[in-house]
């Protein structure tokens, strides 16, 4: 094809691209996004995008993680850290436990896109425990 063709055909594609006749690029196919959000020697996690753990809407902010045991029950615990803007908000979610090979090194929480591309918590490592905690929703666990 010469080159005149050629660059009349790109620059028309690209009139035709902004003028909204080809569809758009909606973004990377290369799969679900996933984040991971690690939990500091103090506690602390700065959960960095709106999250969904078990049933509930969890802003994106910093939260103190704390992990409890009651009975068979392993629960997980986000504060909200308070602020000048924002109050002390508790998010609270119970578990299933999934054995693991070895105790983790550290805490985190790892969040899958969903396909309403929202992230969803879907693993949470406890540093010390040779278990993964998936959140339990009204159905189950995600």
């Amino acid at each position: 094809m010469p080159m005149n063709r050629r660059a009349a055909l790109l620059a028309a594609a690209g009139v035709l691209a902004l003028s909204g006749a080809l569809p758009a690029h909606d973004g990377p196919h290369g799969g679900p996004t996933t984040a991971s959000f690690r939990v500091g020697g103090d506690g602390g996690v700065n959960v960095r995008e709106d999250v969904t753990l078990g049933d509930t809407r969890v802003p994106k902010s910093k939260y103190r993680f704390a992990h409890r045991i009651e009975g068979d029950a392993h629960i997980i615990t986000l504060t909200r850290i308070a602020t000048r803007s924002s109050v002390e908000t508790v998010y609270e979610v119970g578990t299933a436990l999934i054995a693991g090979r070895q105790p983790r090194k550290g805490s985190l929480l790892h969040a899958k896109e969903a396909a309403d591309h929202s992230l969803h918590i879907s693993v949470i490592e406890i540093a010390g425990e040779a278990a993964d905690h998936l959140p339990r929703t009204r159905h189950g666990t995600r």
